[in-house]
């Protein structure tokens, strides 16, 4: 793959030459260096240990008009890496498909992310369809940078970012917001307990993140059981979320207590009831207002129909008395109001769709005076190593994987993969093993025997 020069203004369809284009023209006090990349895959067939390959191509953009005569690969030396670092030279990667398609735009180890840089890549965006990853690694970012990269995200199809090793003091919150994200990782951002509760409030159903965000990944970070105490919360009514990775941070046996807890049964307070009973009264009323609007147009497109045919002219004609008897039969069906009734039924469920929530009959049940919830079954990876964890959490682990095991009837596959290694717990002892059989047993029934082989034997660490 080749993107050869031109004479012409380039488009913001060809980021390589665009941008750097447009930081010339701004006079932008930085510069940047665009490299393109070719993403090849590999069959699953060949060996385990052969991953997906990229390498560069000949052709780079420069800012300033410079090109640089050398050939670059994707295994560049720390010192070519330290020297963009030190000239304070940004290198953007380019990372395409086969098809020639951009899937992806990477930025390492520069000295800082200008708020300008992303306000141009923002008028790109909307013009690469297959762009779906952001990579920000080693690259310290302003809150007002970050915020750029929030707004142009609605126009984009962007549904990965990553900011590991990232310094970004502030906004983390709004990349959330975006109705497309599916992972989202943060680790060594130094994210604190507010930052944490912040992020936590954002997985509260039914807001944005809470219906669309499957992975989360703050690992190695400054989270102690204030921010576990908040996730736990978030957890109760989240069934998006599948991974959750908090390892390397400063959680004790109380925070994991807290969020095991939203994993097993559990009673629901007097205000998630009370929002419970707001969410169907609101669905409720949505529907009725849809289907009388569903219901108003059919009802004037049939009257519309039926006035066209009876406005037409007659024809002279002989009817038989068995065709005269087939449309009386026909006459005496139930009257069209009835199908335009149960047309506008189904074009509301399809517009507005059937009514879910994490606390619904299928999930709750009445115990006495209280009513009880089974709990979040949709997290399925759980990564608590290298915290400050005892031999507590192994048994309340231990209580959970049993409960989940015995609940018979599931809105998710449960637990299937744990991590704990790396804590004061011990060695080896006979709860691991029983957990071990657990997670061999979850793994077996949410998926196939074929991908079971494929995955392996799930451990516990």
């Amino acid at each position: 793959m080749e993107h050869r020069q031109s004479l012409e203004v380039p488009y913001p369809t060809d980021v390589v030459s665009f941008l750097p284009y447009v930081c010339e023209q701004l006079q932008t006090p930085f510069r940047i260096r665009v490299r393109t990349a070719v993403q090849e895959y590999i069959s699953k067939t060949e060996e385990k240990s052969k991953k997906i390959r990229s390498k560069t191509t000949l052709v780079q953009r420069t800012s300033r008009t410079q090109q640089s005569q050398d050939v670059d690969t994707a295994s560049d030396s720390a010192a070519a890496r330290n020297t963009f670092y030190e000239t304070g030279e940004i290198v953007i990667t380019a990372l395409y498909d086969v098809s020639d398609r951009l899937v992806e735009l990477k930025f390492n180890r520069c000295r800082e992310i200008p708020r300008l840089l992303m306000k141009i890549i923002g008028l790109c965006v909307p013009y690469q369809p297959y762009l779906s990853k952001i990579t920000i690694r080693w690259s310290p970012m302003s809150g007002v940078a970050l915020y750029e990269v929030a707004k142009f995200l609605p126009q984009s199809q962007v549904t990965e970012i990553i900011l590991d090793d990232t310094s970004v003091p502030e906004n983390h919150w709004m990349l959330l917001e975006h109705p497309h994200l599916k992972h989202l990782s943060l680790d060594r951002c130094k994210i604190s307990d507010t930052d944490c509760i912040v992020i936590a409030n954002k997985l509260v159903y039914p807001l944005v993140a809470s219906k669309i965000l499957s992975i989360l990944s703050i690992a190695s970070n400054d989270i102690t059981d204030v921010g576990a105490n908040a996730l736990g919360e978030a957890l109760r009514s989240n069934r998006t979320l599948q991974h959750l990775n908090l390892a390397g941070n400063e959680i004790t046996d109380i925070g994991a207590s807290n969020i095991l807890c939203s994993l097993s049964e559990f009673y629901l307070t007097t205000n998630e009831l009370k929002t419970k009973r707001q969410r169907l009264l609101e669905y409720l009323k949505l529907k009725k207002e849809v289907y009388d609007k569903c219901l108003l147009e059919l009802t004037a497109s049939s009257k519309e129909k039926s006035h066209d045919e009876f406005s037409r002219p007659s024809k002279k004609k002989t009817t038989s008395a068995q065709s005269k008897k087939s449309v009386m039969s026909v006459r005496g069906e139930p009257s069209s109001a009835d199908t335009i009734s149960m047309r506008a039924d189904m074009m509301t469920t399809e517009l507005i769709g059937s009514y879910s929530d994490p606390y619904s009959s299928e999930e709750t049940k009445a115990r006495g005076e209280f009513v009880s919830c089974v709990g979040n079954m949709s997290l399925c990876s759980l990564n608590l190593s290298f915290n400050n964890l005892g031999f507590a959490t192994v048994k309340n682990l231990l209580n959970v994987l049993q409960y989940q095991e015995t609940l018979c009837q599931k809105t998710g596959p449960g637990l299937m993969r744990v991590l704990i290694e790396g804590n004061n717990i011990p060695v080896e002892c006979a709860e691991y093993l029983l957990m071990d059989e657990l997670l061999e047993r979850a793994v077996s029934k949410a998926v196939k025997p074929v991908r079971k082989i494929e995955r392996g034997k799930p451990k516990i660490k």
